[in-house]
């Protein structure tokens, strides 16, 4: 080959490029943290701790110190096995490659399909919501299903067609739902200034038990599910468990134990109590 042809193209290794700055990153480690979580995952904790409003705020902040040192442990991971593949590639260097291909086969099959059928039902659900009045007994399914399809799809068409686009809309989204939990968290902390803190008091009321406080733990590491970015990690983590922890205040002085349990959609019933008392 001659000298003219040797640094062409076709001779350079095939490597991705590298294309997110740090708010990208930032915004990949929040958004993915901050779905459908702090929506469902309340009902869940709560349910588990007989109802008691303190406990459940316990649980979350213990499980935000857990994500915090699962994050870290992984960023300690990637920085030591500088290769791409996550948790695949760690376990392939520590184990074996059966585990390793257990661990993927469980993840892309078993766990990652219902977690994000489950993440795309209730965005579906909290999109719907308000254009179906609260007399209603629930929204139409198929009108769910076919808004959660819909929106999944368009998510897989623009990851195909451009990364830039893609980190752009995370970015945007990340904004919108970090505004959204702000808004609540700041109606809370009026409604606190105010006095409503019926929902507070004796919290720590009710009895525990092992199994049900494992599966709260189960229901709260769902909401904090999606940390594992070496970027950006502690800030980001930890914002998050800030959010968490004033947003599940916020849904307090707005609603009490009986009527969070009894809601499948925790934020727009929050908004609607809110907005109800405030014209009556």
């Amino acid at each position: 080959m001659s000298a003219t042809c040797a640094n062409t193209p076709l001779d350079r290794p095939i490597v991705l490029k590298r294309q997110l700055g740090v708010w990208a990153c930032i915004a990949m480690t929040i958004s993915p943290i901050i779905g459908s979580g702090i929506f469902i995952s309340p009902k869940g904790i709560l349910v588990n701790v007989s109802g008691s409003v303190g406990w459940s705020l316990v649980i979350w902040i213990l499980c935000g110190v857990i994500a915090i040192a699962g994050a870290l442990s992984l960023a300690e991971l990637s920085t030591m096995m500088k290769k791409s593949g996550g948790m695949f590639t760690y376990m392939l260097m520590a184990y074996s490659k059966l585990l390793a291909f257990l661990l993927i086969f469980g993840v892309l099959v078993l766990i990652g399909p219902p977690a994000n059928a489950l993440v795309s039902l209730t965005m579906a659900t909290y999109f719907l919501s308000p254009f179906v009045s609260s007399t209603c007994v629930e929204i139409p399914g198929s009108a769910i299903i076919l808004l959660a399809i819909g929106v999944n799809t368009l998510i897989v068409v623009l990851n195909i067609y451009s990364v830039k686009w893609s980190y752009r809309l995370e970015i945007v989204l990340t904004s919108v739902k970090l505004l959204g939990l702000t808004m609540i968290i700041l109606i809370g902390i009026v409604r606190l200034y105010q006095g409503h803190t019926s929902s507070f008091e004796d919290a720590f009321s009710g009895t525990l038990q092992a199994g049900n406080v494992a599966l709260a733990f189960y229901a709260g590491m769902f909401a904090y599910s999606g940390w594992n970015i070496p970027i950006a990690i502690g800030s980001s983590v930890t914002l998050v468990t800030i959010v968490y922890l004033l947003t599940n205040v916020a849904y307090f002085t707005a609603l009490s134990s009986e009527q969070l349990l009894a809601s499948p959609a925790v934020a727009s019933n929050h908004l609607r109590e809110r907005k109800g008392r405030s014209y009556s």
